[in-house]
């Protein structure tokens, strides 16, 4: 059964001068089936290949037989699109082994399986994927321009360069030219990624990542970390100022389409802006507090809980930091730091506990509270989770935690790092249900591993 890439290596040949669709029967032409064992030998005869087009052809295969194991043959090829299309194929792996909705013959905006999930009561992310609603976008009409019918290397040329120069109708109509769904997708991820970032273009960058079917969620987590990216850094008042209008143009842009999810991209956008990774200088909290949204509190508690993680009584400090005030502390470090997803799912009744994305560096979510003493406290409990050999035992400390949030907390994280611990089977007959269920709870499924996301990929938790 020809799977998506092997039917455009087939497009392109009839398709090309001086190519025929026999050219790939002759010796040679098991390429894809010998790739596994003789590498180095299909790599030599792929590079021999003279007809640029049958060589696209040919590669195209190979990146979709062997996703992720194709770097030697990126690295082999000529600079140039091939090349930079081998390695960005053979770099998300994740998504070219997800299944392409619809049959090649539906084009770009072919309807995603990803069912859409109720809004929290509680607020906050319930999937950290984000999956974007299904809109009612009408498909881009097919336009190759320059480009010969069915030359993806062109196409996708003339895709990018459209979008860099704002024109993302013409970049979705080159798009909807080439000849696969997979190709139109990932070609239409790119072009949202290569929209100029501001207020005034992420509707624009959202509808190509919603046409872009399989790729959309990806696409639409792109898009915010690229609005991120261009506000480096945080913590400085014309950035954050600029970043709150940002925020405000997500909301808008969203409140006549699906205002629940308009409230998830702000989330998103805000764990973003506030990564970990970015300088944050101790005097510009008490100013970032003061002027920063609502929206972005709970992403302001998180860098600065990672901010004074270091410090002997981080809560201490943290209060202190809020207000301006106390000393510098060590500087903290992502070196050991793994990322993990350790609450996946809402057991009955957690639906109404709010939440906040992590930054990409921690992955997942967190539990939010509107008391900023016990906000910390939750922070510094994910963080510790987190680290590559967590401190079990000062994690289960916050068990005797006046707080119920507090205590939930540490039984949904003891479960993930030592579910036989004494604290975990304390807190079994906790006089709070949400305590105790979570203290008590098994999944259908009970690797401890499946909280971690491994190579990219996050697992989804039975």
């Amino acid at each position: 059964m020809r799977t998506v890439l092997a039917t455009v290596a087939a497009g392109l040949l009839a398709t090309s001068c001086g190519a025929s669709p026999e050219a790939e029967t002759a010796p040679g032409s098991d390429r894809v089936a010998r790739f596994g064992a003789e590498p180095e030998v299909v790599i030599a005869e792929v590079r021999s290949l003279e007809d640029p087009v049958v060589q696209e052809a040919a590669v195209v295969a190979l990146l979709e037989a062997h996703p992720g194991r194709t770097g030697a043959l990126c690295e082999a090829l000529d600079v140039g699109p091939l090349r930079d299309r081998c390695e960005r194929y053979n770099s998300r792996p994740h998504l070219w082994t997800v299944a392409v909705e619809g049959a090649s013959t539906e084009g770009v905006g072919a309807p995603r399986r990803s069912a859409r999930l109720d809004p929290r009561p509680g607020g906050g992310p319930l999937d950290v994927r984000g999956v974007p609603p299904q809109l009612a976008l009408p498909a881009p009409e097919a336009d190759a321009g320059p480009c010969e019918a069915g030359r993806v290397s062109c196409l996708e040329t003339e895709a990018l360069d459209a979008a860099a120069a704002g024109e993302p109708e013409r970049a979705a109509a080159r798009c909807a030219a080439l000849p696969t769904v997979r190709g139109q997708q990932d070609c239409l991820f790119r072009a949202a990624e290569a929209l100029a970032a501001g207020p005034g273009t992420y509707g624009e960058a959202t509808t190509l990542c919603l046409l872009a079917g399989s790729f959309a969620p990806e696409c639409h987590g792109h898009v915010l970390m690229r609005r991120s990216d261009v506000l480096e850094p945080a913590l400085d008042p014309d950035r954050d100022a600029a970043a709150a209008v940002e925020a405000e143009a997500i909301a808008a842009w969203w409140s006549s389409r699906d205002p629940a999810f308009g409230a998830l991209a702000v989330d998103a956008f805000w764990a973003s802006h506030l990564d970990l990774q970015r300088p944050l200088p101790l005097p510009a909290f008490s100013e970032a507090a003061a002027t920063l949204p609502e929206a972005a509190r709970p992403h302001l508690v998180t860098a600065l809980g990672f901010r004074v993680s270091t410090a002997e009584d981080p809560v201490a400090h943290g209060l202190a930091w809020w207000k301006g005030a106390g000393s510098p502390v060590p500087e903290p470090s992502l070196d050991g730091v793994v990322t993990r997803r350790l609450w996946l799912r809402d057991l009955p009744g957690e639906e109404h506990i709010p939440a906040a994305a992590l930054p990409a560096a921690l992955d997942g979510r967190r539990p939010v509270h509107a008391d900023l003493d016990t906000d910390l406290v939750l922070v510094l409990l994910e963080l510790a989770a987190r680290q590559e050999t967590p401190d079990v035992d000062a994690i289960a400390a916050q068990a005797a935690h006046p707080e119920a949030l507090v205590r939930w907390s540490v039984a949904r994280l003891l479960y993930w790092l030592d579910r036989d611990h004494p604290a975990r089977t304390a807190l079994a007959a906790d006089p709070d249900p949400l305590v105790a269920r979570r203290a008590t709870w098994t999944p259908a499924t009970p690797e401890a591993e499946l909280g971690r996301r491994e190579g990219g990929v996050g697992t989804v938790q039975p």
